[in-house]
Order: C-alpha cells, then sequence, then structure tokens
C-alpha cells in the first residue's frame, strides 16, 4: 500500500490497479488501512493514513490532512465512532467488482 499523489487531498480515494480485483481480494489487501462497507465504500483508519502521508507526503502533509478530514467530518464522511474517513473505490474499467 502506498500514497499516490500524497498532496491531492481534493481527490481522496483508494484507486485500484488489477483489473481482476473483487471487493473481496480490495478488503483483504486494505486489511488495518481501511475496511469496504457493502456499498462499496472504503473507510480508511485515520492512523494509518496519517502514517502512510508521514512516510509519502511533504512539509505540512499532517496540517493538511487535518483540513481534508474536517471538511470530511462536515460533509458527512467521517464515521463518528471510528474516526475512518470514507473513500470511494476508482476500479479499472475491466474490473469485477463481486
Amino acid at each position: 500500500m502506498k500514497l499516490v499523489d500524497p498532496d491531492d487531498f481534493k481527490g481522496f480515494k483508494v484507486r485500484v490497479d488489477d483489473p481482476n480485483a473483487s471487493n473481496g481480494s480490495v478488503a483483504k489487501a486494505l486489511n488495518g488501512l481501511a475496511r469496504v462497507d457493502e456499498t462499496g465504500h472504503a473507510w480508511v483508519n485515520e492512523a494509518a493514513l496519517r502514517k502512510l502521508g508521514a512516510q509519502a507526503g511533504g512539509p505540512g502533509w499532517q496540517d493538511s490532512a487535518t483540513g481534508m478530514i474536517a471538511y470530511a467530518k462536515r460533509a458527512g464522511w467521517v464515521d463518528e465512532e471510528t474516526g475512518a474517513i470514507r473513500a470511494h473505490i476508482e476500479w479499472p474499467a475491466a474490473a469485477r467488482k463481486d
């Protein structure tokens, strides 16, 4: 797992590159980082995101992440119980999702 474009806070998503991936295989790959819900969204663990960001992001990354999460909270995209941030999953054109 890695952050691609770590400074793009407006395009927060989980990108799947494997055209043969399924919801199950994506959920398994994200174990510990995020969970996949029944609607096909990923709920990204904030601590895991911040750890990845510390490795990949530049100066000021954590402050920018805090701003993105605050926006997500206002939009209803943060799980109040777990603090996980909702991300849509971007599938390759030929990917299976079942």
